[in-house]
C-alpha cells in the first residue's frame, strides 16, 4: 500500500483507491496522455489517500515461479478497448486507429491508447499453496485458473 499525506490535510477519513481490471497503481498517478491522475488531484483536495495494490499482483511476486506456475497470460490489445467501453462493442478494435469504432462522445484520450495498454500487467496462474490451508477466495476470483 502507498500512503499520500499532504501537508495540508483536509478530510478526516482517508480516500482508498484500489486498481483492478489488469491495471496497476500507475493508472491513478497519471493519465495515459500524461496529465495528472486522480491520485494527485484527490490528495490535494481530500487529504490522505491510500493506494492499494491488487492481491493477485503483489509487488515483487508477479514473476516468481514458486508462486505462479505455467506460462503468463497476456491480454490482447483489443481487450481493454472493448471491456472498458472505449470501443462500441466486440470487434470495434482495429490495429489501424482510423478503423476503430469508438463509443459516441468518448472522453478517453484515444490517441494515447498505446500508453494505457502499457499500464496493464500480465495475469499469472493460480498460485501454489504451501500449506494444507484452503486457497483464499480472493485468489480464486482474481487469478485465471
Amino acid at each position: 500500500m502507498q500512503y499520500f499525506l499532504p501537508a495540508d490535510r483536509r478530510g478526516s477519513v482517508p480516500l482508498l483507491m484500489w486498481h483492478g481490471g489488469g491495471l496497476t497503481g500507475v493508472t491513478y498517478e497519471t493519465t495515459p496522455d500524461g496529465r495528472e491522475g486522480w491520485l494527485i488531484s484527490s490528495s490535494s483536495r481530500a487529504g490522505t489517500v491510500q493506494l492499494r495494490r491488487g492481491g493477485a499482483r503483489p509487488r515483487g511476486l508477479g514473476d516468481d515461479p514458486d508462486i505462479f506456475k505455467g506460462e503468463p497470460v497476456f491480454l490482447a490489445k483489443a481487450n481493454p478497448f472493448e471491456r472498458f467501453r472505449i470501443g462500441q462493442s466486440l470487434g470495434s478494435w482495429s490495429p489501424d486507429p482510423a478503423q476503430r469504432k469508438l463509443m459516441p462522445n468518448v472522453q478517453f484520450p484515444v490517441e494515447a491508447y498505446d500508453n494505457f495498454v502499457k499500464q496493464s500487467v500480465r495475469a499469472g496462474r493460480r498460485p501454489t499453496t504451501r500449506s494444507s490451508a484452503p486457497t483464499p477466495r480472493w485468489w480464486t476470483r482474481s487469478v485465471p485458473a
